[in-house]
């Protein structure tokens, strides 16, 4: 028991704040474990170029990238939709809605925190309103958002991401002005 609970102990230490961290203890050893935790810098590079990746596909649609960065079981949650979508169909679903209303947009990743296999970004995306968006007709008026997702990645691929764009600052900006 005493054992147990100094290899807790150990492990909680290791995700306490360090970077990367990787603990032989004698302890460890003698249960043939050596206790690492999954925040290495290296990992934080490949997140971060995977979410350069991710930001290709958005910007130009192309289904083949979404295929390589997005899993087949991947839960998108979006506040305009009523229901989640999955996989890269179900992205695809999201960046025809921008598209209907927002032909141009394009979006910019501005800041990426992330932490284990967790992502958290901050976009800007530009645009102009050529379309129907959320019940507002075509002002032609240009746009400018900024929007804070997290993502969750799994084998290189995001599994899970809640966007959190700024649709009342974007709904600000092309719903026409009461005299």
């Amino acid at each position: 028991m005493l054992l147990a609970c100094i290899r807790k102990m150990i492990w909680w230490n290791c995700w306490a704040g360090c970077e990367m961290v990787i603990i032989y203890s004698p302890l460890a050893t003698l249960y043939g474990h050596a206790l690492r935790r999954e925040g290495s810098k290296q990992m934080s590079e490949e997140l971060r170029e995977r979410m350069d990746r991710f930001v290709e596909f958005i910007n130009s649609a192309d289904e083949k990238i979404g295929v390589e960065v997005i899993s087949p079981s991947a839960t998108f949650h979006v506040p305009f939709l009523p229901e989640p979508v999955q996989g890269p169909s179900g992205y695809l679903k999201i960046i025809g809605i921008m598209r209907q209303a927002f032909p141009d947009v394009q979006w910019s990743l501005e800041e990426t925190i992330i932490e284990g296999n967790t992502v958290a970004a901050r976009f800007i995306l530009r645009g102009t309103h050529q379309g129907d968006f959320l019940g507002v007709p075509a002002t032609g008026k240009p746009i400018q958002a900024q929007a804070m997702n997290v993502y969750r990645f799994t084998n290189g691929q995001i599994t899970e991401e809640h966007g959190l764009p700024d649709l009342f600052g974007l709904m600000m900006q092309i719903r026409p002005i009461d005299a």
